[in-house]
């Protein structure tokens, strides 16, 4: 009796389960075939309106705690990301505007014992004053659309660090390091911990650059190159003895302006191909290390162009030269 009591139990507990991934499919067909409407070249009042059942049916489907496990995998629009310790996962798509620009969303399903909590996150990148020095909450977030998510712990600490993508407008895109922490379980953005960069009190970095340039920002295994003077110098060579030391980095292309009357129009700033700057965790801290040695890095095509080839150059700037 009690076999046959194991059987049918365990008959209920896979039919539920098959149940249960049943109805998650179904959901992920719906979001994939409203996912297309939102990118679709329909008008803009459908596209609206398309977004906001797929933000209503994900945000919905996401309070199920046994959603945590689906992998929501088969949504063209939608990235996910989930940092080593699987404590939450981020839901992320971007609505294209015309101009062309973009409006970032993004749900945050954090595990909380055997129950699951939702935050949506609202873009407010456009109305942000001075955003590389502003803490943000869900409210007031900094819309991008992450890529990449890195979990770094230092003194029990957890850090989550998000880089992501934002297509400004016509003439420059954005690339954003991103600091995530949670307080009482809520989402906030932006942390001090970038003590070599700018004025040091940066809670996010920020690159902005031409839409005719490919700029990398990765975070991956590469080479911190230490500098040690020789004992004996030989004429000739070098005065120094390089180390190449491996480290975890967040490695980016250095930016300058094409013409130095253009700094600060980062419309003209493109990427140096053989300049690679990074930054490396340590003490709980990003600390910046210029031109390291990016050999393993799998770089995108940013090969460096004269900016008259790009024919990127302002008329204001041609004429004088």
């Amino acid at each position: 009796m009690r076999i046959l009591y194991i059987l049918i139990l365990s008959v209920l507990i896979i039919s539920s389960s098959f149940a249960q991934e049943n109805k998650f499919t179904n959901i992920e067909t719906r979001l994939s075939f409203i996912g297309e409407l939102i990118l679709s070249r329909l008008d803009d009042s459908t596209r609206l309106e398309a977004n906001k059942q797929f933000s209503e049916t994900l945000e919905n489907v996401l309070q199920d705690p046994a959603s945590f496990s689906y992998p929501f995998d088969q949504i063209p629009n939608l990235a996910v990301l989930t940092p080593e310790d699987s404590s939450f996962r981020i839901f992320n798509w971007n609505f294209p505007m015309p101009g062309p620009s973009f409006t970032f969303h993004a749900l945050i399903q954090k595990k909380e014992g055997n129950h699951v909590n939702v935050y949506k996150l609202t873009d407010h990148s456009n109305q942000i004053f001075d955003p590389e020095h502003q803490q943000l909450n869900k409210d007031s977030w900094f819309g991008a659309l992450y890529y990449q998510i890195i979990q770094k712990d230092f003194n029990g600490i957890k850090t989550y660090t998000l880089l992501g993508w934002d297509g400004h407008d016509a003439y420059s895109n954005k690339k954003v390091i991103e600091i995530l922490s949670f307080e009482n379980g809520t989402p906030l953005f932006g942390k001090r911990v970038f003590p070599d960069w700018g004025d040091q009190q940066q809670t996010r970095i920020i690159f902005e650059y031409s839409e005719r340039t490919a700029l990398s920002v990765r975070y991956d295994e590469q080479a911190i190159l230490e500098k040690e003077r020789k004992r004996k110098i030989v004429p000739g060579e070098s005065m120094f003895n390089y180390t190449s030391i491996p480290a975890g980095m967040i490695s980016f292309n250095r930016l300058e302006p094409m013409h130095p009357e253009l700094e600060g129009d980062f419309r003209y700033y493109i990427a140096r191909s053989e300049l690679v700057d990074g930054l490396v965790f340590e003490n709980g801290y990003w600390r910046y290390y210029p031109e390291v040695d990016a050999r393993n890095r799998q770089m995108q095509d940013t090969t460096f162009q004269k900016p008259d080839d790009l024919n990127l150059m302002p008329d204001s700037i041609k004429l004088q030269r």
